[in-house]
Protein backbone atom coordinates (compact mmCIF):
# COMPACT_ATOMS: atom_id res chain seq x y z
CA UNK A 1 0.00 0.00 0.00
CA UNK A 2 1.74 3.34 -0.58
CA UNK A 3 1.55 5.90 2.05
CA UNK A 4 0.25 9.45 2.37
CA UNK A 5 4.30 10.36 2.14
CA UNK A 6 4.66 8.70 -1.48
CA UNK A 7 1.91 9.94 -2.58
CA UNK A 8 2.49 13.55 -1.60
CA UNK A 9 6.00 13.08 -3.38
CA UNK A 10 4.28 11.52 -6.60
CA UNK A 11 1.92 14.28 -6.74
CA UNK A 12 5.24 16.84 -6.56
CA UNK A 13 6.54 14.19 -9.32
CA UNK A 14 4.21 13.97 -11.76
CA UNK A 15 4.34 18.03 -12.99
CA UNK A 16 7.54 16.32 -14.81
CA UNK A 17 4.77 14.56 -17.43
CA UNK A 18 4.68 18.26 -19.08
CA UNK A 19 8.06 18.41 -20.28
CA UNK A 20 7.75 22.49 -20.48
CA UNK A 21 6.48 22.80 -16.80
CA UNK A 22 8.95 25.54 -15.06
CA UNK A 23 9.78 25.42 -11.47
CA UNK A 24 10.91 28.75 -9.66
CA UNK A 25 12.37 29.83 -13.03
CA UNK A 26 14.04 26.34 -13.72
CA UNK A 27 13.14 23.09 -16.19
CA UNK A 28 11.44 20.71 -13.99
CA UNK A 29 12.71 16.70 -14.34
CA UNK A 30 11.39 15.18 -17.29
CA UNK A 31 9.45 12.16 -16.51
CA UNK A 32 8.65 9.81 -19.15
CA UNK A 33 7.27 6.06 -19.00
CA UNK A 34 10.37 3.94 -17.28
CA UNK A 35 11.30 6.67 -15.21
CA UNK A 36 12.18 5.96 -11.81
CA UNK A 37 12.09 7.74 -8.76
CA UNK A 38 12.81 6.07 -4.75
CA UNK A 39 10.77 7.72 -2.41
CA UNK A 40 11.68 6.27 1.63
CA UNK A 41 12.78 2.53 1.19
CA UNK A 42 10.33 1.88 -2.22
CA UNK A 43 11.33 2.51 -5.36
CA UNK A 44 8.56 3.05 -8.32
CA UNK A 45 8.19 3.22 -11.95
CA UNK A 46 6.96 4.92 -14.06
CA UNK A 47 4.61 2.63 -16.39
CA UNK A 48 2.37 5.26 -18.44
CA UNK A 49 2.16 8.60 -18.69
CA UNK A 50 -0.59 10.84 -20.29
CA UNK A 51 -0.16 14.81 -21.38
CA UNK A 52 -2.75 16.33 -23.23
CA UNK A 53 -1.84 19.17 -25.40
CA UNK A 54 -5.63 20.43 -26.45
CA UNK A 55 -6.79 24.02 -26.33
CA UNK A 56 -9.98 25.34 -25.04
CA UNK A 57 -11.48 27.87 -23.53
CA UNK A 58 -13.20 28.72 -20.10
CA UNK A 59 -14.86 31.39 -18.08
CA UNK A 60 -13.16 32.36 -15.22
CA UNK A 61 -14.55 34.75 -12.45
CA UNK A 62 -12.68 37.09 -11.57
CA UNK A 63 -12.49 38.38 -8.26
CA UNK A 64 -12.82 42.48 -8.15
CA UNK A 65 -10.91 44.71 -5.93
CA UNK A 66 -14.23 46.31 -4.45
CA UNK A 67 -15.91 42.85 -4.60
CA UNK A 68 -17.70 40.56 -6.77
CA UNK A 69 -16.93 38.86 -9.62
CA UNK A 70 -15.91 39.19 -13.40
CA UNK A 71 -16.39 36.92 -16.41
CA UNK A 72 -13.41 36.70 -18.37
CA UNK A 73 -12.65 34.88 -20.79
CA UNK A 74 -9.16 32.37 -20.73
CA UNK A 75 -7.36 30.56 -22.92
CA UNK A 76 -5.95 27.19 -21.56
CA UNK A 77 -2.93 26.80 -23.00
CA UNK A 78 -1.10 23.42 -24.01
CA UNK A 79 1.13 23.15 -20.96
CA UNK A 80 -1.78 23.84 -18.49
CA UNK A 81 -3.83 20.99 -20.13
CA UNK A 82 -4.21 17.19 -18.21
CA UNK A 83 -0.73 15.42 -17.08
CA UNK A 84 -1.20 12.38 -15.69
CA UNK A 85 1.07 9.39 -14.40
CA UNK A 86 0.79 5.38 -13.48
CA UNK A 87 3.26 4.38 -11.07
CA UNK A 88 4.12 0.94 -9.87
CA UNK A 89 6.44 0.12 -6.88
CA UNK A 90 9.49 -1.70 -7.77
CA UNK A 91 10.07 -5.32 -5.65
CA UNK A 92 12.89 -7.36 -5.47
CA UNK A 93 13.89 -5.53 -8.86
CA UNK A 94 10.38 -6.67 -10.19
CA UNK A 95 7.76 -3.90 -11.22
CA UNK A 96 4.70 -5.08 -9.22
CA UNK A 97 1.82 -4.33 -11.49
CA UNK A 98 -0.80 -5.64 -8.99
CA UNK A 99 -0.25 -2.10 -7.09
CA UNK A 100 -0.60 0.64 -9.65
CA UNK A 101 -1.60 3.55 -8.48
CA UNK A 102 -2.83 6.89 -11.06
CA UNK A 103 -1.78 10.69 -10.30
CA UNK A 104 -3.08 14.00 -11.99
CA UNK A 105 -0.86 16.71 -11.73
CA UNK A 106 -2.67 19.81 -10.50
CA UNK A 107 -2.32 23.28 -11.65
CA UNK A 108 0.87 25.39 -10.75
CA UNK A 109 1.17 25.39 -6.97
CA UNK A 110 4.03 28.34 -7.20
CA UNK A 111 1.00 30.97 -8.26
CA UNK A 112 -1.29 31.69 -5.94
CA UNK A 113 -3.26 34.32 -8.07
CA UNK A 114 -3.55 31.64 -10.68
CA UNK A 115 -4.90 29.35 -8.05
CA UNK A 116 -7.32 31.13 -6.27
CA UNK A 117 -8.65 32.26 -9.73
CA UNK A 118 -9.45 29.43 -10.54
CA UNK A 119 -10.84 27.80 -7.70
CA UNK A 120 -13.71 30.61 -7.60
CA UNK A 121 -13.99 29.95 -11.08
CA UNK A 122 -15.30 26.29 -11.76
CA UNK A 123 -18.59 25.80 -10.17
CA UNK A 124 -18.63 22.57 -12.01
CA UNK A 125 -16.09 19.77 -12.86
CA UNK A 126 -12.51 20.95 -13.62
CA UNK A 127 -11.71 20.94 -17.70
CA UNK A 128 -8.91 17.92 -17.37
CA UNK A 129 -11.74 15.30 -15.61
CA UNK A 130 -12.60 13.83 -19.00
CA UNK A 131 -9.96 13.73 -19.73
CA UNK A 132 -8.48 11.71 -16.53
CA UNK A 133 -11.13 9.73 -16.98
CA UNK A 134 -10.50 8.64 -20.58
CA UNK A 135 -7.00 8.18 -19.67
CA UNK A 136 -7.63 5.67 -16.58
CA UNK A 137 -10.15 4.05 -18.96
CA UNK A 138 -7.14 3.32 -21.88
CA UNK A 139 -5.14 1.66 -18.80
CA UNK A 140 -7.69 -0.64 -17.66
CA UNK A 141 -8.54 -1.36 -21.79
CA UNK A 142 -4.97 -1.85 -22.46
CA UNK A 143 -3.29 -3.34 -19.43
CA UNK A 144 -6.22 -5.77 -18.14
CA UNK A 145 -3.34 -7.44 -16.26
CA UNK A 146 -2.68 -4.07 -14.13
CA UNK A 147 -4.43 -4.17 -10.91
CA UNK A 148 -5.31 0.18 -10.24
CA UNK A 149 -5.84 0.43 -6.71
CA UNK A 150 -5.26 3.92 -5.90
CA UNK A 151 -5.85 7.09 -7.22
CA UNK A 152 -4.71 10.56 -6.20
CA UNK A 153 -4.44 14.52 -6.85
CA UNK A 154 -4.18 17.81 -5.58
CA UNK A 155 -5.37 20.78 -5.19
CA UNK A 156 -7.76 21.34 -8.83
CA UNK A 157 -6.91 17.82 -9.54
CA UNK A 158 -9.31 16.64 -6.33
CA UNK A 159 -11.52 15.55 -9.41
CA UNK A 160 -10.11 12.22 -8.82
CA UNK A 161 -12.07 11.64 -5.96
CA UNK A 162 -15.38 11.48 -8.05
CA UNK A 163 -13.14 9.48 -10.75
CA UNK A 164 -12.01 7.13 -7.50
CA UNK A 165 -15.91 6.82 -6.61
CA UNK A 166 -17.27 6.01 -9.92
CA UNK A 167 -14.91 2.73 -10.38
CA UNK A 168 -14.60 1.95 -6.97
CA UNK A 169 -10.71 2.68 -6.23
CA UNK A 170 -9.45 4.42 -3.24
CA UNK A 171 -8.48 7.76 -3.64
CA UNK A 172 -6.70 10.27 -1.48
CA UNK A 173 -6.24 14.11 -2.48
CA UNK A 174 -4.31 16.67 -0.94
CA UNK A 175 -5.85 20.68 -0.68
CA UNK A 176 -8.65 19.32 -2.31
CA UNK A 177 -11.43 22.38 -3.96
CA UNK A 178 -13.45 19.64 -5.24
CA UNK A 179 -17.53 20.67 -5.76
CA UNK A 180 -18.65 17.67 -3.61
CA UNK A 181 -22.36 18.68 -5.60
CA UNK A 182 -20.59 16.83 -8.82
CA UNK A 183 -20.73 13.24 -7.14
CA UNK A 184 -23.94 11.23 -8.01
CA UNK A 185 -25.93 9.97 -5.74
CA UNK A 186 -24.33 6.72 -6.51
CA UNK A 187 -20.94 7.88 -6.01
CA UNK A 188 -21.85 9.92 -2.78
CA UNK A 189 -23.41 6.79 -1.24
CA UNK A 190 -20.06 4.43 -2.38
CA UNK A 191 -17.73 7.04 -0.80
CA UNK A 192 -20.01 7.44 2.72
CA UNK A 193 -20.01 3.64 2.52
CA UNK A 194 -16.14 3.66 2.33
CA UNK A 195 -15.03 6.91 4.10
CA UNK A 196 -11.77 5.48 4.86
CA UNK A 197 -11.03 5.17 1.19
CA UNK A 198 -11.87 8.48 -0.03
CA UNK A 199 -10.12 11.11 1.69
CA UNK A 200 -8.98 14.78 0.83
CA UNK A 201 -6.28 16.39 3.35
CA UNK A 202 -7.43 19.90 3.96
CA UNK A 203 -6.11 23.08 5.93
CA UNK A 204 -8.53 25.25 6.53
CA UNK A 205 -6.46 28.52 7.47
CA UNK A 206 -5.09 28.49 3.95
CA UNK A 207 -6.49 30.30 1.35
CA UNK A 208 -7.44 28.27 -1.91
CA UNK A 209 -7.95 24.51 -1.14
CA UNK A 210 -9.86 25.58 2.63
CA UNK A 211 -11.22 29.22 3.78
CA UNK A 212 -12.33 29.69 -0.12
CA UNK A 213 -13.23 25.92 -0.51
CA UNK A 214 -14.94 24.90 2.95
CA UNK A 215 -16.66 28.05 3.09
CA UNK A 216 -18.86 26.57 -0.15
CA UNK A 217 -19.15 22.85 0.61
CA UNK A 218 -18.51 22.38 4.04
CA UNK A 219 -22.07 20.95 4.75
CA UNK A 220 -22.00 18.82 1.29
CA UNK A 221 -18.52 16.46 1.31
CA UNK A 222 -18.83 13.34 1.40
CA UNK A 223 -16.03 10.22 1.91
CA UNK A 224 -13.22 11.74 4.73
CA UNK A 225 -12.18 14.96 4.29
CA UNK A 226 -9.43 15.85 7.04
CA UNK A 227 -8.29 19.03 8.55
CA UNK A 228 -4.61 19.70 9.10
CA UNK A 229 -3.45 21.64 11.75
CA UNK A 230 -0.96 24.55 12.00
CA UNK A 231 -0.76 25.14 7.92
CA UNK A 232 -1.30 27.90 6.00
CA UNK A 233 0.20 27.48 2.61
CA UNK A 234 -1.22 25.44 -0.62
CA UNK A 235 1.99 24.03 -1.65
CA UNK A 236 2.07 20.28 -0.77
CA UNK A 237 5.51 20.84 1.53
CA UNK A 238 2.42 22.24 4.17
CA UNK A 239 1.92 18.61 5.19
CA UNK A 240 4.37 16.64 7.30
CA UNK A 241 5.16 13.04 8.00
CA UNK A 242 5.58 10.72 10.52
CA UNK A 243 8.48 7.72 9.78
CA UNK A 244 5.77 5.49 8.74
CA UNK A 245 4.58 7.96 5.85
CA UNK A 246 0.98 8.86 7.61
CA UNK A 247 0.10 12.43 7.73
CA UNK A 248 0.97 14.38 11.02
CA UNK A 249 -2.30 16.37 11.81
CA UNK A 250 -0.49 18.98 13.84
CA UNK A 251 -2.64 19.14 16.63
CA UNK A 252 -0.16 21.00 18.95
CA UNK A 253 -0.43 24.27 17.33
CA UNK A 254 2.99 25.38 18.59
CA UNK A 255 2.98 28.57 16.46
CA UNK A 256 -0.78 29.49 17.19
CA UNK A 257 0.78 29.14 21.30
CA UNK A 258 4.02 31.31 20.47
CA UNK A 259 1.66 34.27 18.56
CA UNK A 260 -0.15 34.18 21.69
CA UNK A 261 2.92 34.48 23.69
CA UNK A 262 4.42 36.86 22.55
CA UNK A 263 1.35 39.25 22.21
CA UNK A 264 0.83 38.82 25.56
CA UNK A 265 4.63 39.91 26.12
CA UNK A 266 3.87 42.88 23.92
CA UNK A 267 0.28 44.01 25.35
CA UNK A 268 2.36 44.12 28.80
CA UNK A 269 4.84 46.36 27.26
CA UNK A 270 2.39 49.11 25.65
CA UNK A 271 -0.17 51.85 26.43
CA UNK A 272 -3.14 53.73 24.79
CA UNK A 273 -4.51 52.56 21.32
CA UNK A 274 -1.78 50.18 20.64
CA UNK A 275 -2.08 47.86 23.69
CA UNK A 276 -6.56 48.55 23.16
CA UNK A 277 -5.57 47.18 19.52
CA UNK A 278 -3.23 44.13 20.41
CA UNK A 279 -5.62 43.00 22.93
CA UNK A 280 -8.02 42.72 20.78
CA UNK A 281 -5.84 40.61 18.68
CA UNK A 282 -4.87 38.39 21.37
CA UNK A 283 -8.33 37.52 21.94
CA UNK A 284 -9.05 36.44 18.14
CA UNK A 285 -6.05 34.46 18.20
CA UNK A 286 -7.03 32.50 20.95
CA UNK A 287 -10.32 32.05 19.24
CA UNK A 288 -8.59 30.77 16.41
CA UNK A 289 -6.39 28.55 18.09
CA UNK A 290 -9.38 26.82 20.10
CA UNK A 291 -11.03 26.16 16.72
CA UNK A 292 -7.65 24.60 14.92
CA UNK A 293 -6.76 22.59 18.08
CA UNK A 294 -10.64 21.14 18.00
CA UNK A 295 -10.52 20.45 14.28
CA UNK A 296 -7.59 18.83 14.40
CA UNK A 297 -7.64 16.82 17.44
CA UNK A 298 -11.43 15.77 15.34
CA UNK A 299 -9.87 14.71 12.05
CA UNK A 300 -6.44 12.85 13.98
CA UNK A 301 -9.00 10.65 16.19
CA UNK A 302 -11.55 9.73 13.04
CA UNK A 303 -8.35 9.12 10.73
CA UNK A 304 -7.03 6.25 13.48
CA UNK A 305 -10.64 4.63 14.02
CA UNK A 306 -11.14 4.37 10.32
CA UNK A 307 -7.49 3.08 9.48
CA UNK A 308 -7.52 0.89 11.84
CA UNK A 309 -11.30 -0.74 10.96
CA UNK A 310 -10.16 -0.71 7.32
CA UNK A 311 -7.18 -2.82 8.68
CA UNK A 312 -9.49 -5.19 10.14
CA UNK A 313 -11.65 -5.70 7.34
CA UNK A 314 -8.25 -6.85 5.28
CA UNK A 315 -7.20 -8.83 7.60
CA UNK A 316 -10.87 -10.60 7.67
CA UNK A 317 -10.89 -10.36 3.83
CA UNK A 318 -7.24 -12.45 3.90
CA UNK A 319 -8.78 -15.01 6.27
CA UNK A 320 -12.06 -16.12 4.57
CA UNK A 321 -9.69 -16.33 1.18
CA UNK A 322 -7.03 -18.37 2.82
CA UNK A 323 -9.96 -20.79 4.42
CA UNK A 324 -11.32 -21.00 0.77
CA UNK A 325 -8.71 -21.85 -0.92
CA UNK A 326 -8.36 -25.45 1.14
CA UNK A 327 -11.88 -26.72 0.13
CA UNK A 328 -10.50 -29.45 -1.59
CA UNK A 329 -9.34 -30.48 2.01
CA UNK A 330 -12.65 -29.84 3.78
CA UNK A 331 -16.33 -29.90 3.26
CA UNK A 332 -18.00 -26.21 3.06
CA UNK A 333 -19.69 -26.60 6.59
CA UNK A 334 -16.33 -27.39 7.82
CA UNK A 335 -14.89 -24.65 6.38
CA UNK A 336 -17.30 -22.19 7.24
CA UNK A 337 -17.14 -23.40 11.21
CA UNK A 338 -13.58 -22.65 10.99
CA UNK A 339 -14.12 -18.73 9.95
CA UNK A 340 -17.22 -18.57 11.97
CA UNK A 341 -15.18 -16.54 14.69
CA UNK A 342 -13.62 -14.16 12.43
CA UNK A 343 -15.81 -12.17 11.17
CA UNK A 344 -15.25 -8.23 11.17
CA UNK A 345 -18.00 -7.70 13.87
CA UNK A 346 -15.90 -10.04 15.79
CA UNK A 347 -13.14 -7.41 15.97
CA UNK A 348 -14.95 -4.21 15.73
CA UNK A 349 -17.41 -2.18 17.97
CA UNK A 350 -19.66 -0.29 16.09
CA UNK A 351 -21.04 0.88 19.38
CA UNK A 352 -17.99 1.98 21.17
CA UNK A 353 -16.29 3.50 17.32
CA UNK A 354 -20.05 5.74 17.61
CA UNK A 355 -19.38 6.49 21.58
CA UNK A 356 -15.89 8.27 20.98
CA UNK A 357 -16.65 9.76 17.45
CA UNK A 358 -19.86 11.51 19.61
CA UNK A 359 -17.22 12.48 22.87
CA UNK A 360 -15.30 13.63 19.87
CA UNK A 361 -17.79 15.84 18.72
CA UNK A 362 -18.69 17.12 21.89
CA UNK A 363 -15.03 17.96 22.59
CA UNK A 364 -15.22 19.93 19.48
CA UNK A 365 -18.67 21.88 20.12
CA UNK A 366 -16.80 22.75 23.48
CA UNK A 367 -14.28 24.38 22.07
CA UNK A 368 -15.92 26.24 19.34
CA UNK A 369 -18.76 27.38 21.57
CA UNK A 370 -15.48 28.63 23.59
CA UNK A 371 -14.33 30.49 19.99
CA UNK A 372 -17.11 31.88 19.31
CA UNK A 373 -18.00 33.51 22.81
CA UNK A 374 -13.85 34.76 22.39
CA UNK A 375 -15.23 36.16 19.12
CA UNK A 376 -18.01 38.07 20.44
CA UNK A 377 -16.41 39.05 23.56
CA UNK A 378 -13.39 40.62 21.34
CA UNK A 379 -16.16 42.94 19.38
CA UNK A 380 -17.54 44.07 21.95
CA UNK A 381 -13.99 45.37 23.29
CA UNK A 382 -13.31 47.15 20.41
CA UNK A 383 -16.88 48.89 20.21
CA UNK A 384 -16.34 49.44 23.97
CA UNK A 385 -12.54 50.76 23.12
CA UNK A 386 -13.70 52.54 20.44
CA UNK A 387 -16.62 54.28 22.19
CA UNK A 388 -14.48 55.18 25.33
CA UNK A 389 -11.98 57.10 23.16
CA UNK A 390 -14.37 59.04 21.26
CA UNK A 391 -15.32 60.40 24.98
CA UNK A 392 -11.90 61.01 26.04
CA UNK A 393 -11.09 62.40 23.00
CA UNK A 394 -13.89 64.84 23.16
CA UNK A 395 -13.37 65.06 27.08
CA UNK A 396 -9.46 66.67 26.39
CA UNK A 397 -11.24 68.52 23.74
CA UNK A 398 -13.66 70.46 25.79
CA UNK A 399 -10.92 71.11 28.44
CA UNK A 400 -8.82 72.47 26.08
CA UNK A 401 -11.36 74.64 24.85
CA UNK A 402 -12.09 75.89 28.36
CA UNK A 403 -8.53 76.07 29.01
CA UNK A 404 -8.14 79.06 26.22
Amino acid sequence: MVTDKQLKELNELVYGVDHNYIEKGKPFVDVDEGFERKIGNQKFQVISTSNNDKSGTIILHEPQPNGGYKDVPYTVKPNDGFSGMAVAPINNGVVDYGNVTVIAAATNPTSPNDLGGAAAAVPGLSLQYDTAEQYLLKLMKEHPDWQINQLSGYSQSAYMLKIGAKYHIPTTVFHGWFNYNTLSKEERDYMNAHMAQYINYRAHEEEVGGKLVVSHDAKNTAGSVYYIGNANSHLLTSFKFDKDGNIKFNIEDSKGEDKISNLQGSIAKSSGGKKIALRTELIATISEHAKDLAQGYESAIKAELEKAELEIKTIVQEINQGAYEIQNYLQGWEVDKLIQNYQESDFWDDGLESSIKQEVKKYKNSLYDFSDTLTVVSRRIADYDSQEGARLFKQDITARGKVR
